[in-house]
């Protein structure tokens, strides 16, 4: 399944899945797979959509929020915010890989940006 069409399938059942309470941790995960499809066809807008709109539900856990508030805050160039954001939600998991990627990906893209500045 490439992404295009994942992307399709998910806008067809994000609409079931918020309309149920029963259904809330599925619109949870349809969400979180919307980001992730957006973000790897490069489309940053509509990950920080999803983003926006996962950021709304009041269930959602303190880890989650803050990585997301980290991702969103990475993919606006904010790396100042993406960094504290991301280090409080490596606090909750210390061994998360994708985690500590970002974490690299933000000091890697201060520090091009500061190389930049001082041309």
């Amino acid at each position: 399944l490439n992404k295009e069409k994942a992307i399709k399938l998910l806008l067809h059942i994000k609409p079931f899945c918020k309309s149920r309470h029963i259904y809330k941790n599925y619109y949870l995960k349809t969400l979180k797979m919307l980001i992730e499809c957006y973000s790897s066809i490069g489309s940053k807008q509509k990950s920080i959509e999803y983003i926006n709109e996962l950021l709304l539900v009041q269930s959602l856990d303190e880890f989650d929020r803050v990585y997301y508030l980290g991702v969103k805050a990475y993919y606006k160039e904010d790396y100042r915010t993406a960094l504290y954001q991301l280090k409080k939600a490596q606090k909750f998991q210390p061994n998360n890989k994708n985690i500590r990627n970002n974490v690299n990906a933000c000091l890697k893209q201060q520090k091009e940006k500061l190389l930049y500045l001082k041309r």
